[in-house]
């Protein structure tokens, strides 16, 4: 069994901003009964949740999703990529990767990491989602991958 867990915010991290990042709450659960269960198991170093990275998944990757809402999201990879123009580089391509996600898995959506908007499941990244405010605290962070 998985769990996916949302997380969200009140407003962007700003400089000077009194509003604080607020704690995320555990999404229903879900299991698609094909799923591994196993963490993205590429090494790459991210520095930050912004920076494009060049990596390729494979189905059934857990990954983390960064929505239009700007929220980030847990989230698999659902099927093979696809090459389309990249939206952050005018004349160059990428891999989009369908990625299910939300509530039950049931959104899917195309994510490409020369975008900087999809970062494998990593010590890492979750380390920077911590350091971010995405995911509360170590404790937070534990407790997710408990859940899993």
């Amino acid at each position: 069994m998985s769990s996916t867990r949302r997380i969200t915010r009140n407003s962007p991290s700003k400089p000077g901003s009194s509003q604080k990042w607020r704690s995320a709450s555990l999404v229903d659960s879900y299991s698609d009964n094909s799923s591994d269960g196993t963490l993205c198991d590429t090494e790459i170093q991210i520095d930050d949740l912004d920076e494009a990275c060049s990596i390729t998944f494979k189905t059934k990757d857990h990954v983390w999703v960064r929505t239009q809402e700007g929220n980030w999201l847990r989230g698999t990879v659902s099927g093979t990529g696809k090459e389309k123009p990249l939206t952050r580089h005018a004349n160059r391509t990428g891999t989009y990767y369908p990625v299910v996600f939300g509530t039950n898995s049931n959104v899917r959506k195309y994510f490409s990491p020369l975008n900087g908007e999809i970062k494998p499941d990593s010590e890492d990244v979750r380390d920077l989602l911590i350091r971010d405010g995405w995911l509360e605290t170590e404790e937070d962070k534990v407790s997710w991958l408990l859940s899993r």
